[in-house]
Protein backbone atom coordinates (compact mmCIF):
# COMPACT_ATOMS: atom_id res chain seq x y z
CA UNK A 1 0.00 0.00 0.00
CA UNK A 2 1.13 3.37 -0.79
CA UNK A 3 2.49 5.93 1.53
CA UNK A 4 1.74 9.56 2.10
CA UNK A 5 3.87 11.74 -0.27
CA UNK A 6 3.75 8.40 -3.00
CA UNK A 7 1.86 9.26 -6.23
CA UNK A 8 0.89 5.23 -6.10
CA UNK A 9 -1.28 6.48 -2.28
CA UNK A 10 -3.29 9.18 -4.50
CA UNK A 11 -2.09 11.14 -2.01
CA UNK A 12 0.62 13.76 -1.99
CA UNK A 13 2.57 16.05 0.38
CA UNK A 14 1.22 19.31 1.48
CA UNK A 15 4.17 22.21 0.43
CA UNK A 16 6.21 23.58 3.25
CA UNK A 17 5.48 26.74 4.57
CA UNK A 18 8.01 29.33 3.55
CA UNK A 19 8.85 31.94 6.25
CA UNK A 20 10.49 35.00 5.70
CA UNK A 21 14.52 35.10 4.65
CA UNK A 22 16.38 35.27 8.08
CA UNK A 23 17.91 38.55 6.53
CA UNK A 24 14.28 40.30 5.92
CA UNK A 25 12.99 38.37 9.77
CA UNK A 26 16.19 40.16 11.38
CA UNK A 27 15.88 43.86 10.17
CA UNK A 28 12.06 43.64 10.46
CA UNK A 29 12.41 42.62 14.22
CA UNK A 30 15.33 45.37 14.59
CA UNK A 31 12.61 47.87 13.57
CA UNK A 32 9.98 46.71 16.22
CA UNK A 33 12.47 46.93 18.84
CA UNK A 34 13.45 50.43 17.79
CA UNK A 35 9.90 51.15 17.99
CA UNK A 36 10.05 50.05 21.46
CA UNK A 37 13.03 52.70 22.55
CA UNK A 38 11.00 55.69 20.99
CA UNK A 39 7.82 54.37 23.38
CA UNK A 40 10.51 54.49 26.51
CA UNK A 41 11.43 57.85 25.91
CA UNK A 42 7.83 59.29 25.38
CA UNK A 43 7.23 57.73 28.64
CA UNK A 44 10.38 58.72 30.06
CA UNK A 45 10.01 62.50 29.29
CA UNK A 46 6.14 62.12 30.91
CA UNK A 47 6.29 59.85 33.95
CA UNK A 48 9.55 60.31 35.20
CA UNK A 49 9.53 64.18 35.57
CA UNK A 50 6.59 64.19 37.89
CA UNK A 51 8.20 62.08 40.71
CA UNK A 52 10.56 63.15 43.44
CA UNK A 53 10.63 61.40 46.43
CA UNK A 54 11.35 62.06 50.16
CA UNK A 55 9.50 59.98 52.49
CA UNK A 56 8.64 56.17 52.84
CA UNK A 57 4.30 55.39 51.96
CA UNK A 58 2.53 52.40 50.12
CA UNK A 59 2.77 48.71 50.39
CA UNK A 60 5.95 48.46 47.45
CA UNK A 61 8.97 49.58 49.03
CA UNK A 62 11.06 48.39 45.84
CA UNK A 63 10.10 48.54 42.07
CA UNK A 64 8.69 45.08 41.15
CA UNK A 65 11.17 42.49 39.17
CA UNK A 66 10.50 42.30 35.15
CA UNK A 67 9.57 38.74 36.52
CA UNK A 68 5.78 39.93 37.06
CA UNK A 69 5.60 40.38 32.95
CA UNK A 70 6.69 36.65 32.21
CA UNK A 71 3.28 35.03 32.29
CA UNK A 72 1.06 33.65 30.29
CA UNK A 73 -0.12 36.34 28.28
CA UNK A 74 3.39 37.61 27.59
CA UNK A 75 4.05 33.72 26.20
CA UNK A 76 1.33 34.13 23.76
CA UNK A 77 1.47 37.87 22.75
CA UNK A 78 5.36 37.61 22.25
CA UNK A 79 6.44 33.69 20.88
CA UNK A 80 9.60 32.96 20.57
CA UNK A 81 10.73 35.91 22.32
CA UNK A 82 14.43 37.24 23.73
CA UNK A 83 14.73 39.51 26.60
CA UNK A 84 16.31 42.59 25.23
CA UNK A 85 16.04 45.04 28.18
CA UNK A 86 15.50 43.68 31.80
CA UNK A 87 17.45 46.22 34.02
CA UNK A 88 16.78 49.44 36.58
CA UNK A 89 16.51 52.58 35.67
CA UNK A 90 19.40 54.71 36.30
CA UNK A 91 19.47 58.66 36.88
CA UNK A 92 15.91 59.40 38.10
CA UNK A 93 15.27 62.55 39.28
CA UNK A 94 15.11 62.62 43.45
CA UNK A 95 15.55 59.54 45.76
CA UNK A 96 14.11 56.87 47.25
CA UNK A 97 12.65 56.29 43.84
CA UNK A 98 13.17 53.13 42.15
CA UNK A 99 12.00 51.49 38.47
CA UNK A 100 12.42 48.87 36.79
CA UNK A 101 12.43 48.38 32.65
CA UNK A 102 11.64 45.55 30.77
CA UNK A 103 11.13 44.89 26.77
CA UNK A 104 10.93 41.85 24.84
CA UNK A 105 10.91 40.99 21.25
CA UNK A 106 10.74 38.27 18.95
CA UNK A 107 14.26 36.49 18.42
CA UNK A 108 15.87 36.66 14.77
CA UNK A 109 15.09 32.88 14.23
CA UNK A 110 11.84 32.74 15.69
CA UNK A 111 9.05 30.97 13.50
CA UNK A 112 6.42 33.78 14.12
CA UNK A 113 5.82 37.79 12.77
CA UNK A 114 7.70 40.18 15.00
CA UNK A 115 6.07 41.04 17.94
CA UNK A 116 7.45 43.26 21.04
CA UNK A 117 5.94 44.20 24.35
CA UNK A 118 7.46 46.90 27.08
CA UNK A 119 7.20 47.30 30.57
CA UNK A 120 8.26 49.60 33.06
CA UNK A 121 7.50 49.25 36.89
CA UNK A 122 8.30 52.70 39.32
CA UNK A 123 7.68 52.15 42.97
CA UNK A 124 6.90 55.68 44.47
CA UNK A 125 7.06 56.69 48.01
CA UNK A 126 5.78 60.14 48.74
CA UNK A 127 6.86 63.82 48.61
CA UNK A 128 6.40 66.88 51.19
CA UNK A 129 2.27 67.32 49.87
CA UNK A 130 1.30 63.99 48.23
CA UNK A 131 1.76 60.40 50.18
CA UNK A 132 2.75 57.55 47.63
CA UNK A 133 -0.50 56.37 46.41
CA UNK A 134 -1.06 60.04 45.36
CA UNK A 135 2.06 60.47 43.77
CA UNK A 136 1.36 56.69 41.47
CA UNK A 137 -2.02 58.27 40.33
CA UNK A 138 -0.35 61.50 39.40
CA UNK A 139 2.19 59.55 37.13
CA UNK A 140 -0.81 57.45 35.97
CA UNK A 141 -2.72 61.43 34.76
CA UNK A 142 0.65 62.46 33.45
CA UNK A 143 1.55 59.33 31.36
CA UNK A 144 -2.60 59.72 29.72
CA UNK A 145 -2.84 63.41 29.46
CA UNK A 146 -1.95 63.37 25.97
CA UNK A 147 -3.98 60.68 24.48
CA UNK A 148 -7.49 59.80 24.80
CA UNK A 149 -7.57 57.42 27.14
CA UNK A 150 -10.53 54.81 28.12
CA UNK A 151 -10.38 53.76 32.00
CA UNK A 152 -10.60 50.06 32.80
CA UNK A 153 -12.64 48.77 35.34
CA UNK A 154 -11.06 45.52 38.16
CA UNK A 155 -7.71 46.03 36.80
CA UNK A 156 -5.02 47.65 39.54
CA UNK A 157 -6.44 50.15 41.75
CA UNK A 158 -7.03 52.71 38.64
CA UNK A 159 -6.24 51.51 34.81
CA UNK A 160 -6.48 53.38 31.75
CA UNK A 161 -5.67 52.31 28.14
CA UNK A 162 -4.97 54.44 25.14
CA UNK A 163 -3.78 53.74 21.64
CA UNK A 164 -0.27 55.37 20.07
CA UNK A 165 1.27 55.48 16.69
CA UNK A 166 4.64 55.36 16.18
CA UNK A 167 6.55 55.64 12.49
CA UNK A 168 3.03 54.27 11.13
CA UNK A 169 3.14 51.38 13.71
CA UNK A 170 0.05 50.97 16.32
CA UNK A 171 0.10 50.83 20.06
CA UNK A 172 -2.05 49.88 22.94
CA UNK A 173 -0.53 50.65 25.78
CA UNK A 174 -1.93 50.40 29.86
CA UNK A 175 -1.33 52.19 32.51
CA UNK A 176 -2.02 50.88 36.19
CA UNK A 177 -1.33 51.71 39.86
CA UNK A 178 -0.97 49.17 42.12
CA UNK A 179 -1.13 51.05 45.37
CA UNK A 180 2.56 52.66 45.32
CA UNK A 181 3.56 51.61 42.26
CA UNK A 182 2.96 52.62 38.63
CA UNK A 183 3.28 50.28 35.81
CA UNK A 184 3.07 50.74 32.11
CA UNK A 185 2.75 48.05 29.55
CA UNK A 186 2.65 48.52 25.63
CA UNK A 187 2.51 45.95 22.73
CA UNK A 188 2.78 45.98 19.03
CA UNK A 189 2.96 43.09 16.69
CA UNK A 190 3.55 42.72 13.14
CA UNK A 191 1.26 41.65 10.48
CA UNK A 192 3.87 39.24 8.54
CA UNK A 193 7.59 38.77 8.80
CA UNK A 194 8.44 41.81 6.92
CA UNK A 195 6.53 44.15 9.50
CA UNK A 196 5.58 46.40 6.67
CA UNK A 197 2.04 46.91 8.87
CA UNK A 198 1.09 46.77 12.27
CA UNK A 199 -1.80 44.46 14.13
CA UNK A 200 -4.87 47.35 14.49
CA UNK A 201 -5.20 49.49 17.18
CA UNK A 202 -7.96 47.67 19.03
CA UNK A 203 -5.68 44.30 18.95
CA UNK A 204 -2.51 45.86 20.18
CA UNK A 205 -5.01 47.80 22.75
CA UNK A 206 -6.28 44.00 24.09
CA UNK A 207 -2.56 42.47 24.09
CA UNK A 208 -1.18 45.28 26.06
CA UNK A 209 -4.04 45.36 28.80
CA UNK A 210 -3.89 41.47 28.67
CA UNK A 211 -0.36 41.83 29.75
CA UNK A 212 -1.65 44.45 32.27
CA UNK A 213 -3.58 41.79 33.97
CA UNK A 214 -1.01 39.24 34.64
CA UNK A 215 1.23 42.48 35.66
CA UNK A 216 -0.91 42.96 38.01
CA UNK A 217 -1.41 39.60 39.50
CA UNK A 218 2.26 39.16 39.41
CA UNK A 219 3.02 42.64 41.18
CA UNK A 220 0.05 41.12 44.02
CA UNK A 221 1.68 38.24 43.84
CA UNK A 222 5.34 39.46 45.40
CA UNK A 223 3.71 40.57 48.09
CA UNK A 224 3.07 37.47 49.77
Amino acid sequence: MGQPGDPASGQTDAPPVESAPKQNRGCAIAMIAGLAIVVLALLVGGVWTVVVLSSAGGDYEHAPKCAVGRGDALKTLVPDRTAEVDQQVKNLEGTGREANECRWATAEDGGHAPAAARLVLVSNTGDAERNAEEQATAALKEATKDHDASKLADLGDEAYSWSDSTSGYDWGCVGVRVSNVYAETCYTAATDFNAEESIPGDDALAGAEELARDVVQGIKDSKE
